[in-house]
């Protein structure tokens, strides 16, 4: 688990980066473009959904930094959710590279290395969310 100083830095620059409405945006069009099996996952549903989804993880694993047991089952819910989706584990890599280059993008310039601490602080939620998978999941279509 990250420093209460670290997370106390990731929590500044959420509330920065989140104040201006292009960062998920931004962010979306980082992650969709990312990959292939992104966009897959995604061609089925409405961009306003794609972006409400996003939020709603980033939200998740914002609230799981605490380590708090309601937190943690959020996110190994949100887990399962995507092992019905077959989301494959490295797509979360993706997820996060996206994020920090967008919170780079929006707060790097003010505060350097603050991608650093996003990836610290968000990765053990993101951990537990790849260990959901299961490579017998069936596959579920949003739309």
């Amino acid at each position: 688990m990250a420093s209460p100083e670290k997370i106390k830095a990731f929590q500044s620059s959420y509330s920065r980066c989140t104040l201006d409405p292009e960062f998920i945006q931004t962010f979306y069009k980082l992650f969709v473009t990312l990959s292939d099996q992104v966009q897959q996952y995604f061609a089925h549903i409405p961009p306003g959904r794609q972006i409400k989804m996003l939020e709603y993880a980033l939200y998740l694993q914002m609230l799981a930094i605490d380590d708090s047991p309601d937190a943690r089952e959020c996110l190994l819910g949100l887990g399962d959710s995507h092992n019905s989706l077959t989301i494959k584990p490295h797509l979360y890599d993706h997820w996060l590279n996206s994020l920090v280059r967008a919170v780079e993008y929006y707060d790097g310039k003010l505060h350097p290395g603050i991608g650093e601490i996003w990836r610290e602080v968000l990765g053990p939620g993101l951990e537990l969310m790849k260990k959901r998978y299961t490579k017998d999941a069936k596959l579920t279509v949003i739309s």
